[in-house]
């Protein structure tokens, strides 16, 4: 048995033990490509699951997601900029970035971590979801200088399907509009883990503050340019377009970074702003969505489950900021009055009536 606490990864499940091994807590975790949860292909780059073995992280490495971060990260799908490309969808708010030990055989593959995001799945990643936050506060409070995670497959993952491998997002993702971006503590380098096999070194590319990088398998690799043709999307150059003019400053907003590229992504591609389409690019991911409405001329995807009462309501709360202000939302000041009732005019949507459970057309 390890000294110390420790946590348990059998595929299914990220289970936290006390020193004494009894249970400290247990979360629905996932690791590898939908489909793609099999032990035998742990050997797999990008897609398979995190390889056997121990690994090591420290609590206080843990990495926060800042409200800068994340609003990079948001732009990543154009510029592959940032430390958390891919933003609050891919990573979460928190992560820690895992150190192998000596004895573990990681088929040449690297820079794993453990993560949250809004979609179950990684390419190499331990996937907890939005509980990532409960996971290393939890961790935090057992104490300890490092903490080591042991992996070891259930040997049913080889013949039965992962319960989280059908699902297109997580329970409680809602749990993410509720919490607020602060700047983390300040950062520490890379540090060397000691350990019983000689030593734990954090992955050699993982990134340092400050470097530029883009989200591979399961891990950040560093990259010291912009895509060229991608830069030129974004300064609003290609096929002789002008940019469109943002939605909304965040700052100004009130709304998260997220819902503002969102929505910016929409109508740069001439793509109206309505519930239904929000809560798909919620749910695909923003660029996903476009690529669905411009493909199809539809919201309808299999992927796409039916939303619930509270999620219509937060995005019809969004649109409604989006269209007419932050205040007609009561996101900043008080309660602007709702849009006169009955026909929606073709460029103003009526936000009390639409039903984002219906695709459109």
């Amino acid at each position: 048995m390890p000294s110390g606490p420790y946590t348990v990864f059998d595929g299914y499940s990220l289970t936290l033990h006390r020193a004494d091994g009894s249970i400290a807590g247990s979360w629905p975790a996932i690791s590898g490509e939908r489909g793609h949860q099999r032990p035998t292909e742990q050997s797999l780059r990008d897609v398979g699951p995190l390889p056997e073995g121990e690994y090591a992280f420290r609590p206080e490495d843990v990495q926060h997601l800042s409200q800068k971060d994340a609003e990079i990260g948001a732009l990543s799908r154009f510029t592959r900029r940032g430390k958390w490309p891919g933003s609050i969808w891919a990573w979460g708010t928190q992560r820690a970035f895992l150190a192998p030990g000596a004895s573990t055989n990681t088929f040449g593959r690297s820079d794993f971590s453990i993560h949250g995001g809004w979609q179950p799945g990684s390419r190499g990643c331990i996937d907890l979801g939005p509980n990532e936050q409960a996971y290393f506060t939890a961790v935090r409070t057992l104490g300890g200088a490092s903490h080591r995670v042991i992996v070891q497959y259930d040997p049913r993952l080889e013949t039965d399907a992962h319960p989280l491998a059908s699902r297109a997002l997580f329970d409680g993702v809602l749990d993410y509009y509720l919490r607020t971006l602060q700047e983390p503590p300040k950062e520490r380098p890379a540090p060397t883990i000691p350990g019983t096999n000689g030593g734990l070194n954090l992955p050699t590319n993982s990134t340092a503050p400050g470097q530029d990088s883009t989200q591979r398998e399961g891990r950040v690799q560093n990259s010291g340019r912009v895509n060229a043709l991608n830069e030129q999307s974004m300064n609003g150059q290609e096929m002789g377009e002008a940019r469109p003019r943002p939605l909304a400053s965040p700052n100004v907003s009130g709304l998260p970074p997220h819902v503002i590229e969102t929505g910016n992504l929409l109508r740069a591609n001439g793509i109206e702003i309505t519930p239904r389409t929000m809560y798909v690019s919620q749910v695909l991911g923003p660029q996903a969505a476009v690529d669905l409405i411009k493909r199809t001329g539809s919201t309808s995807s299999d992927a796409v489950p039916s939303a619930d009462r509270a999620t219509g309501d937060q995005m019809r709360e969004w649109v409604r900021a989006l269209r007419l202000g932050p205040a007609a939302a009561g996101i900043a000041g008080g309660m602007a009055p709702a849009p006169a009732t009955g026909p929606a005019a073709p460029d103003q949507l009526n936000l009390d009536t639409f039903d984002p459970t219906q695709s459109v057309a």
